[in-house]
C-alpha cells in the first residue's frame, strides 16, 4: 500500500512506520487487514499451481532495511520530531556544531524556548536505527550534554530502548521517545489542528467530572513562577464487549460439566499489535542478564493508565454528546487502532481462558489376586487431571460499545524544568504527576510530601523540607541557588550574602561579618579573636602567641 489509509497521502518512504502527514500507524493497519489472496497471471498459475496463495500477514517479515531508506528516513524522522517541538512553542535549529570543553560536537536538533526572560535549551538526539538503542548510545549522549553544558536532553529513537538504556536515561534525567511515542505525539498534533469552536462528537462516552481548573490547580506559594505550557483533554477509546457463555464439556469418564458465564470485557482500542511484541523474548533475556526483570517504566505507566480507565468503565456510559474545541486546551479524540473484529476475538479468548479449569477424576483399577493374608484384594484408584476448556463457538457476543474515556494531560514549565500531570477527567484518579510531590525523599513512593514552591531561579519543585526562603527578600530557592552563612548557619539567596571571609573564603551574612581593625579585611566569627592585652577583636592573621609552652596568650600585632 503506497498511500495512507487514514488521510490518503502518499507514502514517501516505503518502510515508514507512521504517516508523515497525519501520524497514522501503518503497522496496526497490517494487523487489522484480512488475509488477502494474491492473484497471479495465468502463465504463473500454470507454472506453479491452480490454487490461490493465501498470505498470512502475521508471518510476513518486514522488508529489509537498506542504507538508502535509512538515509532518507533519518532526515524525515528529524523533520517529524522538529515539527512536534515547534508545536510545543520551541524554535529549532538543525545539525549544529557547538563548541564544548573537549572540542566541537554536533547536535541533531537544538530546541529553544524563551520563558519570562529566560531561555530553555534542549539538545535532541535522533536515532533512526531498527535495532533497540543501546546503553552506549545513551552514555555518549549524556557525555556530549555534559561537555556542552546543556542541562536538558531528549533522545528520540525510531525503534525502542533496551532495558539498561532506559534505566540509564531515566537516571540521567533524559526524556526518551521511542517510535510509538513519536507516532502518538504526531497524531495528536494533527488532531489538535482543529480550530476553536469545531465540534467533536461521541456516541458512547464517560462524562467529564474533573474540570480544567481542577486539573491545572497548583497549591504553590509562588505559583506565578509556573506556566501552563500545554493542556489537552484526551478521549481514549475502549471497546466494551458484552458476552454470554454456555458450554457443556465431557471428561474422560463421561461426566457432563456445564460451564456458564456472562458479563462484559474491556478491550483497549489503542492496544499494541502482536507484531510489535516480536522482540519481547530478547528484551526479557536482556532484562534477566541485567537483573532488571519486569516491564519498562513506560510500559508500567501505560498499564497503570489502562487499569485506571478500565475500572471507570464498570459504570454505564452516557450516549450522544458533542463538545467544542476550546481556546485554553485542546480536545483530542483518539480513533481506535483495532477494529471491532479484533475486540470480539480478544473477548472470546478472554472468556475461554477465564473459564478454563483443571479437574481431577478417578480411574478405577482391576482387582488382583491375594498373595498372602497381609495382602489386600483392592488397590487405590489412579487420580488423573483433565482440563475443561470451553470452545470458542460456545461464546456469544451480544453487543459491542465503542466508549471514549476522558483524561487530562497538562504540561507545566518553570525555569529549566518541565512537569507533566495526567489525571482521569471522569474519576479524578492521578495517573502520572511529577510536580505535586517531592522526589528528593528516599521513600518517595511510600511517604509522599507535597511540594510547596518552586525555586525562583531554576524552577525545581520542592517540599517545605528542601525549599529555602531568604530572610532578607523572601525569595524561594533550592539548595543549589542558596548560600548558608558560615557563622549563624542562616540560609540566604545568593544576592543577599555576597561577603566572604578573607581567611577561609566561606560566605558570611551582614550580621555576622566582622572587620579587622588592623588589616581592614572582613572575616567570619571563626577567624576573629580577642587580644589579651588591649581587648580588641582582631583577625587571627593579625595576632601572635606569647608566653610559656603551656600558658600562651593571643596578642595583636599592635601591642
Amino acid at each position: 500500500m503506497n498511500f495512507c489509509p487514514n488521510c490518503g497521502g502518499k507514502k514517501e518512504i516505503e518502510n515508514a512506520k507512521f504517516c508523515p502527514n497525519c501520524g497514522f500507524n501503518f503497522q496496526d493497519t497490517k494487523i487489522n487487514e484480512e488475509p488477502r489472496i494474491q492473484i497471479e497471471s495465468d502463465t504463473k498459475i500454470m507454472q506453479k499451481s491452480s490454487t490461490p496463495q493465501v498470505v498470512d500477514e502475521d508471518e510476513t517479515e518486514e522488508s529489509e532495511y537498506n542504507a538508502k531508506n535509512a538515509y532518507a528516513l533519518g532526515f524525515k524522522f528529524e523533520d517529524t520530531v522538529e515539527e512536534i517541538l515547534k508545536a510545543k512553542g520551541y524554535s529549532t535549529q538543525r545539525r549544529l556544531r557547538l563548541d564544548g570543553q573537549k572540542g566541537k560536537s554536533e547536535i541533531d536538533i537544538l530546541a529553544i524556548k524563551k520563558y519570562k526572560g529566560k531561555e530553555k535549551r534542549i539538545a535532541v538526539e535522533c536515532k533512526n536505527h531498527t535495532n533497540s538503542v543501546s546503553v552506549k548510545d545513551i552514555r555518549d549522549f549524556v557525555s556530549k550534554l555534559e561537555d556542552l553544558q546543556i542541562r536538558n536532553g531528549l533522545f528520540v529513537a525510531y525503534s525502542d530502548f533496551s532495558s539498561e538504556a532506559e534505566s540509564w536515561g531515566e537516571n540521567a534525567c533524559l526524556e526518551l521517545w521511542d517510535g510509538d511515542t513519536v507516532s502518538e505525539k504526531f497524531y495528536e498534533l494533527s488532531v489538535g489542528r482543529l480550530k476553536v469552536g469545531d465540534k467533536v462528537d461521541f456516541k458512547y462516552y464517560l462524562p467529564v467530572k474533573i474540570d480544567y481548573n481542577y486539573a491545572t490547580n497548583l497549591d504553590f506559594e509562588n505559583k506565578n513562577k509556573i506556566e501552563i505550557s500545554r493542556a489537552k483533554l484526551i478521549w481514549r477509546p475502549f471497546y466494551k464487549v458484552f458476552y454470554e457463555l454456555n458450554s457443556v464439556q465431557t471428561d474422560p469418564i463421561k461426566r457432563k460439566h456445564r460451564i456458564t458465564d456472562s458479563g462484559f470485557n474491556i478491550v483497549d482500542g489503542l492496544m499494541k499489535s502482536q507484531k510489535k511484541q516480536k522482540n519481547i523474548v530478547s528484551d526479557t533475556i536482556k532484562s534477566i542478564s541485567f537483573g532488571l526483570i519486569g516491564k519498562s517504566a513506560e510500559e508500567k505507566k501505560e498499564d497503570k493508565e489502562r487499569g485506571i480507565l478500565k475500572k471507570e468503565l464498570r459504570q454505564n456510559p452516557d450516549k450522544d454528546y458533542s463538545m467544542t474545541q476550546q481556546d485554553n486546551y485542546k480536545v483530542i479524540k483518539h480513533k481506535p487502532q483495532i477494529s471491532e473484529v479484533v475486540a470480539r476475538g480478544e473477548t472470546i479468548d478472554y472468556v475461554v481462558e477465564k473459564n478454563t479449569e483443571t479437574i481431577e477424576y478417578e480411574v478405577p483399577t482391576k482387582k488382583r489376586k491375594r498373595k498372602d493374608d497381609d495382602d489386600f484384594d483392592f488397590e487405590l484408584p489412579d487420580i488423573k487431571e483433565y482440563t475443561l476448556k470451553p470452545s470458542r463457538k460456545d461464546v456469544t457476543i451480544n453487543e459491542i460499545q465503542l466508549i471514549h474515556v476522558p483524561k487530562w494531560e497538562v504540561e507545566f514549565e518553570s525555569g529549566d524544568y518541565t512537569y507533566i500531570r495526567v489525571i482521569s477527567a471522569n474519576g479524578g484518579t492521578i495517573i502520572a504527576d511529577n510536580i505535586t510531590n517531592c522526589n528528593k525523599h528516599l521513600l518517595k513512593d511510600f511517604i509522599k510530601k507535597k511540594n510547596v514552591a518552586v525555586c525562583d531561579v531554576c524552577g525545581k519543585a520542592l517540599c517545605k523540607d528542601h525549599i529555602v526562603k531568604c530572610p532578607t527578600c523572601a525569595a524561594l530557592r533550592c539548595e543549589a541557588h542558596s548560600i548558608q552563612c558560615m557563622s549563624c548557619k542562616t540560609i540566604f539567596c545568593s544576592e543577599h550574602i555576597i561577603n566572604k571571609c578573607a581567611e577561609c573564603g566561606e560566605a558570611v551574612c551582614d550580621a555576622c561579618l566582622q572587620k579587622c581593625p588592623i588589616c581592614g579585611d572582613n572575616h567570619c566569627n571563626k577567624h576573629m579573636t580577642k587580644c589579651a592585652k588591649c581587648g580588641k577583636v582582631i583577625c587571627t592573621s593579625c595576632t601572635r602567641k606569647e608566653g610559656s609552652l603551656i600558658f600562651k596568650k593571643t596578642i595583636c600585632n599592635n601591642c
